[in-house]
Formats: structure tokens, sequence, C-alpha cells
């Protein structure tokens, strides 16, 4: 295959490239151009910038795109026939025998995949619509799958250190601004790796404790933070003893400010980890004693199953104002546990 795939480059090979603008995104474009070292490339770029990372161009011209093309083509002696050329009409025939092929392949699958809903969406858009895509997989989906076409399409994606955390928020700002439709192709990480709740305060909620407690969860699979309101743990009262036959001093954690949620995965084991931040290093500590004490006392009225080792996994610290919950567990430990949580209890009911 690669010698064949090296023939058909060597006989559509050009004898000129003319390429604008900044450097292509696309991977398979970029190694193209890096394979045309026989022939002559020439950057028109209005910037003061050398946009070539690969070294492939030999020549820049400083010049305005729009009027260098009007310029050339007034220049340029009109083609005697509508026909196109040998080497156009090869290239056509591989783009048209290549997109059969991924069509084909593509309608054969069982379901959705993401090459096969960029494919789709490209016979659904209307036009003047707007596709905004993911980081990572999506925007290279886009590149390998979404076909060409007549209609005008705009294709947005965000680079570099916006990243992925700001894929959602990037699309509902289009979303705004532009009067035709949107549609956001992103993958399952993009979706849940930044969560943060913001309930009433709008754009102040983001600022202070509630933005301290959010970026210091780091980079996990998943993370979200959440307000606490003054009082609203003294008004979940106490927990009846015949659920859970320890007296419960929920007044403990009355100082938690913010909550602070992530969980990760590496091969099999998961880590979930919740932060409490509280108003001060005294009421941190003695709410870590108490949970710790009180994860003590529950463990021998926990019948013996899943549920109760996933309790003797807790770990709990703190350091000044946080406590730190946190446990690492299998997905099987994870899943007996819930399990065993969502079974009906076997006692009879009384009368």
């Amino acid at each position: 295959r690669r010698a064949l795939f090296g023939r058909v480059l060597h006989a559509l090979a050009p004898d000129v490239i003319l390429r604008f603008g900044a450097t292509p995104t696309s991977r398979s474009l970029l190694d193209y151009l890096e394979r045309q070292q026989q022939c002559r490339q020439i950057l028109i770029d209005e910037g003061d910038g050398w946009n070539d990372p690969t070294l492939v161009a030999g020549e820049m011209l400083r010049a305005h795109p729009a009027s260098l093309v009007e310029a050339l083509l007034e220049t340029c002696e009109p083609p005697a026939s509508q026909t196109p050329s040998t080497w156009t009409a090869q290239w056509q025939e591989l783009a048209t025998r290549t997109r059969a092929a991924l069509t084909a392949r593509l309608e054969s699958t069982v379901g959705l995949s993401e090459p096969r809903v960029l494919s789709q969406l490209a016979a659904v858009l209307p036009e003047g619509a707007t596709l905004f895509v993911g980081n990572s997989m999506p925007v290279r989906d886009l590149d390998a799958f979404f076909p060409g076409g007549k209609r005008a399409l705009r294709f947005l994606a965000n680079r570099g250190a916006s990243g992925i955390d700001g894929v959602v928020s990037t699309a509902l700002g289009v979303s705004a601004a532009t009067p035709g439709p949107v549609v956001l192709v992103i993958g399952d990480l993009g979706a849940v790796t930044s969560v943060i709740d913001v309930l009433e305060d709008g754009e102040g909620a983001l600022a202070g404790p509630l933005l301290d407690t959010y970026l210091a969860l780091g980079d996990p699979l998943v993370k979200a933070a959440f307000a606490v309101p003054p009082g609203a743990i003294d008004d979940l009262g106490g927990v009846p003893t015949d659920v859970i036959p320890i007296p419960l001093d929920l007044s403990m954690l009355s100082d938690i400010t913010t909550v602070g949620l992530t969980a990760d995965k590496e091969a099999d084991l998961v880590t979930v980890t919740v932060t409490l931040e509280h108003a001060s290093a005294a009421s941190a500590e003695a709410a870590a004693e108490y949970l710790g004490t009180l994860l003590t006392l529950a463990g021998p009225f926990l019948p013996p199953g899943a549920a109760a080792d996933l309790v003797g996994l807790i770990e709990i610290s703190y350091v000044e104002s946080t406590v730190t919950l946190s446990i690492t567990a299998t997905v099987d430990q994870l899943t007996g546990a819930a399990e065993e949580l969502g079974e009906p209890d076997p006692s009879p009911t009384p009368g």
C-alpha cells in the first residue's frame, strides 16, 4: 500500500504550490506538503510571521491574498476549454473513489460512531450552519470524514491554551452571536471534564472561594465545585438513629463553605475525592476528627459485603482549612457496592 501511495503521489505531483495564510491544521495536508520537496512552494501571507513550521516553502511573498489572486487572474490567459485538465481529472476521480469507499464502509457499520456522525452531518446541515468541533479526535474526524460540498458552512474549533476546558462555553458564545444554526460535536471527556455549578449568582458565583476550590481540583477526568450557603448544613437537621444507629452531629460540618468533587480512572482503578473547604483551620481539624470517628463507629453496623469494604478504603486528611476524603477502588468493587445498595431490604415489613 505504501508503494502504491508513493506512485500515486509521484504521478499527481504538482509543479507549483501556492499556500495562503496560517499553517494548515490538517495533519494529512501537512504530511502531503512535506512530501512535495521537489516542487516549488510559495507561501503568501500579509503578516510579518513565517507560517511554515515544516520548512518546506522556498519563497515567502508578502501580499494581500485577495489582491494577489485578482492580479494573477488578470495576467492569466483564459482556458481554451472548460474541460478539466488530465491532472485535475485524475485528482477528481481519486477523490470520488475515496469518498465512495468511505461512505460504503460507514454505511455498513452498525450503530453510531464518530466518523459516521460527521459523515451524516454533512447531509443534514443547512446552508449557513456552523459546525463547532471539540479537541483531539472530533476535529481529526472532521478532517478525515466530513465530505466537501457546495453549501456554505462554517467550521470552528479551539486551539492551544483554550483547549478542552473552553469548548462548551465557546460553542455557546458562537450560538449566541450567530444567526444560523450551530451544531457542537464533542467527545465524552470534553463534555464532563470541567463542570462547575453556578446557581443564582451568575458570573459572581465564579469568583472567590468557589473558583479557588474549582481551580485547586487540578485536571482529573471529572471535576465539579459547589458553594454551600450559610446555614445549609444546620437546616438538614439530624439523621434518625433507625436509619443509621449512630447519633450524627451535623453541626460539626456547619463551617463548610465549598465542596469540590473529582473522579479519575487509570486502568481498572477509580479514584473519587471530595474536598470540604472550611471557614477556618480549627473547624477543618474538628470535622476531620469527627468524620474519622464516624467511619470507625459505622464499620461494625454495616453488613459484610462490597459496601462495607468500600467504607474501609476511605481515607480522611486535612491541610489547613481543607478536609479531603478519598477512595480508590476497582470498577468491580464499585459495581458490587452499587448493586448491594440497590437491593431491597430482605427483612419482613412489620404488620
